[in-house]
């Protein structure tokens, strides 16, 4: 019983000392600088916490963050898509992901739009199936669904439904959006 105790105890210090690892002060004061909108220097910090710790998937969300509002989209992908390796049940970092993927491919070339088109809509899938309730990943993945050729996933059933949970989240977003698409599925006749 004491050697089961013991063992207990040694596993209960390795993960106490991986968490401290994961949420250091650093990472809270990137955080905070983050939330004061000091990008350049809440990046200086995360850098510094990534050398030390590579594996934190919050600092590689944030990261990735700060990548995306510098427009430097293939840094975005990078630590976005490390943040979803590393916590892949959390769906901000799904959706980090999907942004900048779609960003990517909004600056990017027309063949580039084709290449990251499910890549988007996987990462936006994945968000609501972890978050339903997730309104800016429904309303990407209803846009999505209304945009893209349906060679690339687009379809206006999925866009309906996804409208339709929408309209329970955000109702008057939902109620915009479903009647766009009524009216491309001839659902409701358009007046000129």
């Amino acid at each position: 019983m004491r050697r089961w105790k013991s063992i207990a105890g040694i596993i209960a210090l390795i993960l106490a000392s991986s968490a401290r690892a994961y949420a250091s002060p650093e990472l809270g004061h990137a955080i905070e600088l983050y939330t004061a909108q000091r990008y350049a220097e809440s990046q200086r910090v995360l850098e510094r916490v990534i050398a030390q710790c590579p594996q934190n998937a919050t600092a590689h969300y944030y990261l990735g963050q700060i990548y995306l509002r510098l427009a430097e989209y293939d840094k975005a992908v990078k630590h976005c898509k490390k943040a979803v390796q590393l916590q892949a049940d959390r769906a901000e970092n799904h959706f980090c992901l999907g942004r900048s993927y779609g960003e990517k491919a909004r600056h990017g070339p027309t063949w580039q739009q084709a290449v990251l088109a499910p890549k988007i809509r996987k990462a936006l899938e994945k968000t609501v199936s972890l978050n339903p309730n997730h309104v800016q990943a429904r309303l990407g993945l209803t846009h999505f669904y209304m945009r893209a050729p349906a060679l690339l996933g687009g379809n206006l059933d999925k866009a309906y439904t996804q409208a339709r949970l929408l309209v329970q989240l955000a109702p008057s977003k939902g109620r915009v959006l479903l009647e766009k698409i009524q009216i491309k599925l001839g659902m409701i006749p358009t007046t000129n």
